[in-house]
């Protein structure tokens, strides 16, 4: 098999800006890529002239078109909230000049293909987490009585990231402790919340594992990495049902789902989840939680890691050989 070069054009000036900042520059996935490589016959290069195709995570900027190289474009999906439709201009653009496009959940092509077309040709290769980093290291002594779940967000401001919703759920259950992970906007919270902000990498993957569960009341998010990482870390998740949280949780098979917003399409707010909902929901996941607990022991995260890198490398690979 010929070694294949590959170019990743992300991050350049002509991308979205961030929202209100945080994340690592480069994301997560686009790294890994780079890490495995050599195990793919492949090679990321330094210019495009270089490349036998070209991938980006974001937009692809005008250097890298006229090139007559195949494109390849990671999609999270479009946003849905009516205030921020005007981000999906310069994504959607690169979407539709890409020769594969590649989803990130089933919920981001459904989404993308109601609001703007399906792409000309598109797989889907569903987010996952480097077991390498995280893992279940098994050092928690739980206790459903003094439970500890971690929530986690890049940025905590985002408003589907429903700050409000997890400060209401401690004020439900003050017995629980929650590990806030993120970027947070200043004020006093709960005595229950231990609020650890932005934080890298590494010790983010110790943070999980001093928790018992996973709480992500997120609204509509295409295919949340942090749920990816929880999961690994052996985290029962207890998640807001709208988007591809759902498929990140194996359809259920790792959490419990609280009733939530399922429709596609433009939103015009992201509604709070309704109390008694929640307190439903929470019941079930405590009742559960110790058969959760057992699936998770057999949850295969090398394998599913490894399935989402060889997705990414067909893809790439597949539209070089079509060209």
């Amino acid at each position: 098999m010929d070694k294949i070069r590959i170019f990743d054009c992300s991050n350049s000036e002509e991308r979205p800006a961030h929202r209100g900042g945080g994340g690592p520059r480069v994301n997560d996935v686009m790294r890994a890529l780079r890490e495995n490589a050599p195990m793919h016959d492949a090679v990321f290069v330094d210019s495009p002239g270089q490349a036998d195709v070209i991938v980006t995570n974001d937009v692809f900027p005008r250097s890298v078109r006229g090139l007559g190289k195949p494109l390849v474009k990671r999609m999270c999906g479009p946003f849905c909230q009516r205030s921020l439709l005007d981000r999906n201009a310069s994504l959607n653009e690169s979407a539709g000049i890409a020769d594969k496009v590649v989803f990130i959940s089933q919920y981001s092509a459904d989404q993308q293909a109601h609001m703007y077309g399906a792409p000309r040709a598109s797989t889907i290769v569903r987010n996952r987490a480097n077991p390498n980093v995280y893992r279940d290291i098994r050092i928690r002594k739980t206790d459903l009585d003094h439970l500890v779940l971690a929530a986690t967000a890049t940025n905590w401001n985002r408003e589907e990231k429903r700050y409000e919703d997890v400060i209401r759920f401690a004020r439900m259950f003050p017995e629980v402790t929650i590990l806030l992970i993120g970027t947070c906007r200043p004020g006093r919270v709960p005595d229950n919340v231990v609020t650890l902000g932005y934080i890298h990498e590494t010790m983010m993957a110790e943070m999980l594992n001093r928790a018992d569960g996973f709480l992500n009341l997120s609204h509509r998010d295409a295919a949340p990495k942090v749920v990816a990482q929880g999961v690994n870390c052996g985290l029962p998740v207890l998640y807001a049902d709208s988007g591809g949280t759902r498929e990140m949780c194996g359809d259920s098979m790792y959490g419990i789902p609280i009733p939530d917003d399922q429709s596609i399409g433009v939103a015009d707010g992201v509604p709070s989840l309704d109390e008694d909902t929640m307190a439903r929901a929470f019941d079930t996941y405590l009742n559960h939680f110790d058969l959760l607990k057992a699936r998770l022991d057999g949850y295969d995260r090398e394998e599913a890691f490894v399935n989402m890198i060889n997705g990414y490398f067909e893809a790439l690979r597949g539209a070089h050989e079509q060209l």
